[in-house]
């Protein structure tokens, strides 16, 4: 099968995941403690957080796409959105309904081995996961590998 298709049934396969999701009781990251280990998986035809059925509400959060200084050059209005990142983002999604953050980062940004890795955006980009996932959302990290991402 060629990467086409089997990106086609993959989709397919995940929407009917969520089609398949239903409300329920299981608590939401936002109600578990702080400590709470998250953990998302599979059953059936469904996702599950913790082993309750979940259909995730998220956001994405791109001011982590790049490095500060890429962005301050190249993507002015992405900057100013990672300018903004904090608690008071965190509250608007969680406001939203939103309970996993989708992380867009540079992939080069985050390689030692790369000509762009910058260890305080690693760091920075670390700060920000460690406070997503302690005002309980579900973290998914998107890695960039593209000009937007600094490359």
């Amino acid at each position: 099968m060629s990467f086409f298709p089997r990106r086609l049934l993959g989709a397919a396969l995940l929407a009917g995941a969520l089609a398949a999701c239903s409300k329920s009781n299981a608590p939401t990251p936002a109600s578990l403690p702080v400590t709470a280990q998250q953990e998302v998986g599979v059953s059936g035809t469904h996702l599950t957080l913790n082993g309750a059925p979940w259909l995730p509400k998220g956001v994405v959060i791109r001011g982590f796409v790049a490095t500060p200084a890429f962005l301050q050059q190249s993507l002015p209005l992405t900057y100013r959105a990672r300018q903004n990142f904090g608690l008071d983002e965190l509250n608007a999604a969680r406001s939203f309904g939103a309970d996993i953050l989708r992380f867009q980062v540079s992939q080069p940004a985050l390689d030692p081995q790369s000509a762009l890795y910058d260890a305080q955006y690693e760091q920075d980009v670390l700060a920000a996961i460690r406070l997503a996932r302690q005002q309980g959302f579900v973290v998914d990290l998107s890695l960039q590998d593209e000009t937007q991402s600094g490359d």
